[in-house]
């Protein structure tokens, strides 16, 4: 038996020369990578490398793991999806159709879809490239119905019962008014298996059978997952590319020298980049294309407001106006995101901007003097809080020093602490809904969640169908909860995407999957 090649020797084989030149030869210099012709019209073929920096632990769409949520649009599909496209923001969120031709709401708890006809799965075991039908899409949502994971009790749990009129429709009716219940059919659960697979997720662990755009052809564990163009995808002329190598780097260093020595052809916003080294790249390789993608990643502090000082509001008013974001920006992230106010900067449709939330956007800017007069009043000077910190948090502990330093200048202590802090760092990717982000932050244990005045508001938004009057109730919960300061908004962070000037019509979007990559092409 020969010899079981090593990590360094696999992915050498994998990225060609490009590993050569890290491992020791020379890097090219500033400036030196050729710029591509543009031609006007897409070229079919070639094969797109990425750059990862976590191997997923399964293959089960329904999991929602983080680290393989960009590769399940490549493999699945789902009832509707989210617009892509180079005129698209990263964070806009259209609805289109994706697995139906057509949906429709024909009253306030029942959807029905028109499934395409003579779309089918992979040409895998044990469905073997036969057509999806009405059938694998009830059992899936009867599945995520009934799931124990709280993650898709808020997706779905609101379904009553889903019907079958035919071979290609598909009628679900709702137990409640669900106003976004579209956004989660999109969202990063509602993938469509075969019905044969649907919940068995230690076979799904290393098997992927979907409808999606690329096929699973190889997996080596830690190491890559080869996927080849899916000659049956239901979209005529898609996907350009042959093949997509998901090549698995955990160290940014190697990670950023691999694509800078062109052995990696993209670096999506989901793999992280730190704001140094996007920096440094764009610096030294211009003809490089990149994109900021603004409010991915919101960080909160939330305040234990069930007992103590903490329960009086002006305490949290204090805290809140002790905050520099501006400072803590320049400290974390070298200035690249914007402050969070109540909700995630990323909800770009439905955020109040800081100039509309009246009296209480001053809670949104440190105020030195009024921080002082509302913490003498609740006697926070003096007292010792603690901070927890979420595991594997980045920079953790730089968050601890700088936020001791901000609050130590009111006389108020700060130490580390654990779950049951008076304070505890929070961070929220991408949300696809305000309900979604409401529901994270309030259903749950803690003085808001107990706040019947709150509860009512998040309850009666959920139930609005009209987008214009549900956006009027949402203002009035960020002006609520502006003045209330259960969760004290800090900074929302960017991720960054670097792809080489021969990728063509890409464009990242903050939408579950990678449908993005249906349509990009190499220029070369």
């Amino acid at each position: 038996m020969g010899r079981q090649l090593s990590r360094r020797e696999a992915l050498g084989l994998l990225l060609g020369a490009g590993l050569w030149a890290v491992a020791g030869c020379r890097v090219p210099e500033v400036g030196q990578a050729a710029r591509a012709s543009d031609p006007t019209q897409p070229r079919p073929g070639g094969i797109l490398k990425i750059g990862h920096h976590a191997d997923p632990t399964t293959l089960d769409p329904h999991e929602g793991a983080p680290a393989a949520l960009p590769l399940m649009g490549l493999v699945y599909s789902r009832l509707v999806r989210f617009r892509v496209g180079r005129e698209v923001h990263p964070n806009q969120l259209i609805p289109e159709p994706d697995l139906v031709e057509s949906w429709e709401q024909t009253d306030d708890l029942t959807y029905v879809f028109h499934l395409r006809k003579g779309v089918r799965f992979h040409n895998r075991p044990p469905v073997n490239g036969r057509e999806l039908v009405a059938e694998d899409v009830r059992a899936n949502l009867e599945w995520l119905t009934s799931s124990p994971d709280p993650r898709h009790r808020l997706h779905f749990g609101r379904i009553d019962r889903v019907e079958i009129p035919d071979k290609y429709t598909v009628k679900v009716i709702l137990k409640e008014v669900t106003a976004p219940f579209i956004y989660y059919v999109a969202g990063p659960y509602g993938w469509i298996l075969p019905r044969e697979l649907v919940g068995q997720r230690a076979l799904l662990r290393d098997t992927a059978v979907g409808t999606g755009p690329f096929v699973v052809h190889e997996r080596i564990p830690g190491i890559s997952i080869i996927l080849k163009k899916n000659p049956e995808y239901f979209v005529a002329g898609r996907p350009f590319l042959d093949e997509v190598h998901w090549l698995v780097i955990p160290n940014e260093t190697a990670r950023l020298a691999y694509f800078r020595a062109g052995a990696l052809d993209l670096l999506p916003p989901a793999v992280p980049t730190s704001p140094a080294e996007f920096e440094l790249i764009r610096q030294a390789l211009p003809e490089v294309q990149a994109e900021e993608v603004p409010g991915a990643e919101a960080y909160y502090l939330k305040v234990r407001a069930d007992a103590g000082p903490l329960a009086d509001r002006r305490a949290r008013q204090a805290l809140a106006l002790a905050v520099d974001r501006q400072a803590l920006l320049e400290r974390l992230v070298r200035g690249h995101g914007v402050a969070a106010g109540p909700l995630s900067p990323a909800l770009m449709e439905w955020v109040l901007p800081a100039d509309r939330l009246g009296p209480a956007a001053r809670y949104y800017r440190p105020d030195p003097e009024l921080a002082h007069q509302l913490a003498a009043a609740t006697g926070l000077p003096g007292l010792a809080l603690r901070l927890g910190l979420p595991p594997g948090v980045a920079g953790g502990q730089t968050w601890l020093e700088v936020l001791q330093d901000q609050l130590g200048r009111f006389g108020i202590g700060l130490a580390r602490g654990d779950g049951s802090a008076e304070l505890n760092l929070q961070v929220y990717g991408f949300f696809l809904d305000p309900d979604e982000q409401l529901a994270a932050m309030f259903e749950g244990g803690g003085a808001a969640a107990a706040d019947p005045y709150l509860a009512e508001l998040v309850r009666r938004q959920r139930r609005i169908l009209n987008k214009a009057a549900r956006k009027q109730l949402i203002d009035e919960i960020q002006l609520y909860l502006a003045e209330q300061q259960y969760f004290i908004g800090l900074i929302s962070a960017s991720h960054f995407g670097l792809w080489q000037p021969h990728v063509r019509g890409y464009r990242p979007h903050s939408g579950p999957g990678s449908y993005e990559l249906v349509d990009t092409w190499l220029g070369r």
